[in-house]
This record gives C-alpha cells, structure tokens and sequence, in this order.
C-alpha cells in the first residue's frame, strides 16, 4: 500500500504528505477513536483482544490516499463499519468548513480470518515452536496491509526462523539477516560528555561490544526529582555502571525485562557523579541536536523519527499499531509495544535499543513519543520498530520527561 516517493526536507517520504499535515491528523484521530469504539481502546485491551473482535489492524493505501480498516468479515459488519467511519470522515471535513480535508476511508476484508491470525499468535507467543526458541531474539506484529505476522531473526537464529516459517505458512513473512556491523562514525554521540542527552551510544565500563543508545532524560516522580536518562531494560540489569565512550553516564538504578516492561533508568550517584540534560542527537540533521520540548504518546498512522546510535535519525515512520508488538529475547517476551514501520528502509538495528522516538517540532525542537525496544538485524531492510510509547515508560518507571 504504497507509492514509490522521495524524501521531503521534513523527513518524510513525499507519498505521506496527504495524510502527515497537522489538519489530515485530526481527521485520522477521529477515525482512530472510532475504530477504538468498535474494537476497545488500546489502552485498555490487548491487541489479541481487538482480534478477536474482528479488527485486524489499520493500514495507508498510499497510492489511493485511503485509511483502510481490515476486519474479518465473519466477525464484523463491513458496510456498517464502513458506513460509519466514512460518516466521520466527512463530519471533521464539513464542521471545519472545508479547512480539514475530505480523507477516503474504507473497510476491507483480511487475507486470513481472525481465528487463524490467532492461532498463528498463539504459536509466536508460546516459544515452542522450536527447541531454540524460547532463547531467541526477535521482534514481530501483526501487518494488517497483508493479513500476516512480520517476524524478523538475526543470521544465528537461522533454523528457528526456518521452522517458524514452516510451522505458519502464509500467515508468517519471515525475515533472516546477518549481524550488522558496529558503528562506523565517532561522532558526539558515542563519547557522550556531561551533561549528558538522549541518543547518545552507551555500554558497561570495558565492554564496548555490548552497546546500547540512550532514551532521552527523565526526572523521578516525588519530592526527590532525581534526574537521569532511560534505556532499555534488556542492555543492562540494575546496579550496573555505564559509560559511553570515555565518560562516566551513571548506574542503572532500576531495570525490568518482563512481559509488559523492557526499559531501565540510569542516574547519577556518589560514586558515579554526572548530569543529564533535556537534548537529543539527531544527526545527519540538520540540525545534529534537538531540544525535548514536550512528550505524548503518537496518534496511530501519525509519522515519527528514530534516533540510535548505530543507525541515526530516521524519520517518516509510520505508526501503524499502538499496542500490537512484541519483542522477545533470551529472558523475556514484551507485549503491548506500539510498531512503527516505513518498509524497504533500515530505521534501526541492534545497538539502537533505547533510542529516543519522536515528532520534530519548530525551532530545532522534538517531542518524545516513546524508546525503541525492539528491530531487526539491518539487512535486508525490514524497515519496523517495536518501541514502548512515553506514558509506558513515564508510568513503568514513576518518571517524568524532562523538557525544556
């Protein structure tokens, strides 16, 4: 569902532009909340729960410029929900007197039916379908453009992804990709000094080859309001020190890689002294660095850029779920997780876990949408994230983002 394009001085490709301004936006969010009428706020159930229902997902047929709901049809009305949301669709054009414009919107049918979609995510979430599988890495959701599981392994998981294809079929794309490399570029990013910003490359003292990319900085809930940065859970355990490059970033103070939380904070302590200050790095840029100015969570089918380490800014990501990902590795699989996906495009590899997802503002400034969790191995490019939206991570870590 999409146009061949170039890239607009935003960031993103020129075939979203009739769905990535400010006034189509709303248009889709009343579209969204409709949908999440229908189907429950994700919020509030899990996307397991909005399958069963009959919603497969949301998808942009960008050739058409058409919002697409996918449903099964023997579980959900077509033409009734069809009937609606075009309603709505045509409500926000006609009450802004023509200021928002008149988005398509339509209902198709998915290419397997909801009771297939979950039996297939029964076998993705049970880990058993291999005698490796419950200690692999890899991350997957639900792509309602194709009715399938998008599932992506690195090169030394090989014969669990083989089988996984085997044990799904057409209900499964299966990519398998070498290990990239590591960084080639010393920039600012990967010798962080104090204080100390978000997207910056961060490892264990001594041990570079475990590298990981930092959030952005938060403050603590309550009287103490300790600043700090955030991370992945799945980099680091609690009480270990970090370093990136040749300076001292902290320790991580508390760590969770569970099924609903993989995200960790790091701060400063006696031992550890240093200082954290509410910037990100976004090179290429221009500009290389923005200034966090506010946080909220992204509206579905909004656009949104990554930042990390290893791969750097990549923007015109497409959020196409709010809680349907999971990303699993030898400890733990995390559920709930939003995708973002901008297909054929490398926007993260491993070494990017914890990278700060956000919207570009005016004036060089950035709002935080969430931190990157889990992404395939680079190539070929499977162009997803799985990332934790920001009032996850603000509630799962009785944090607060730190703006300026």
């Amino acid at each position: 569902m999409q146009a061949a394009s170039s890239e607009t001085a935003e960031g993103y490709p020129t075939h979203q532009e009739w769905v990535a301004s400010p006034a189509a936006q709303q248009v889709v969010g009343a579209i969204n909340r409709a949908v999440e009428d229908r189907f429950g706020n994700p919020d509030q159930v899990t996307a397991r729960d909005q399958l069963a229902r009959g919603l497969v997902g949301t998808a942009l047929d960008h050739t058409t410029q058409t919002v697409v709901v996918v449903v099964d049809p023997d579980r959900v009305d077509q033409n009734q929900l069809r009937q609606r949301l075009q309603r709505v669709a045509a409500d926000g054009h006609s009450q802004s007197g023509g200021r928002l414009p008149e988005l398509r919107v339509d209902v198709r049918a998915g290419c397997s039916s909801a009771e297939d979609l979950l039996r297939a995510e029964s076998v993705l979430s049970s880990r058993s379908w291999h005698p490796r599988a419950a200690t692999a890495s890899y991350p997957y959701y639900l792509d309602a453009s194709d009715s399938r599981y998008r599932v992506a392994f690195g090169e030394k998981d090989r014969a669990v992804a083989e089988a996984l294809r085997q044990a799904l079929g057409h209900r499964v794309t299966v990519t398998i990709a070498p290990t990239p490399g590591s960084a080639v570029q010393a920039t600012g990013r990967l010798d962080d000094p104090p204080p100390h910003w978000g997207g910056a490359g961060i490892h264990a003292p001594g041990d570079e080859s475990l590298l990981c990319t930092s959030g952005f900085t938060v403050v603590q809930n309550g009287p103490a309001g300790k600043a700090g940065s955030v991370t992945a859970g799945h980099c680091f355990g609690p009480g270990v020190p970090i370093s990136s490059g040749s300076h001292d970033y902290g320790v991580v103070a508390t760590s969770f890689n569970d099924a609903s939380r993989d995200m960790a904070f790091i701060t400063s302590t006696p031992a550890h002294p240093t200082t954290y200050d509410h910037f990100i790095y976004v090179d290429p840029g221009p500009p290389d660095v923005r200034n966090v100015v506010g946080r909220s969570d992204p509206p579905l089918n909004s656009s949104v850029c990554i930042s990390g380490v290893i791969t750097r800014a990549k923007c015109g990501i497409t959020v196409t779920s709010l809680s349907g990902g999971t990303a699993c590795d030898a400890t733990a699989c995390t559920t709930g997780l939003a995708i973002g996906s901008r297909p054929g495009v490398v926007i993260a590899q491993p070494g990017d876990s914890g990278a700060p997802i956000y919207l570009r503002t005016a004036n060089d400034g950035a709002i935080i949408r969430g931190m990157n969790i889990g992404a395939p191995a680079g190539f070929p490019p499977t162009g997803f994230i799985a990332f934790h939206r920001v009032t996850q991570i603000e509630a799962g870590l009785g944090v607060t983002v730190s703006t300026g």
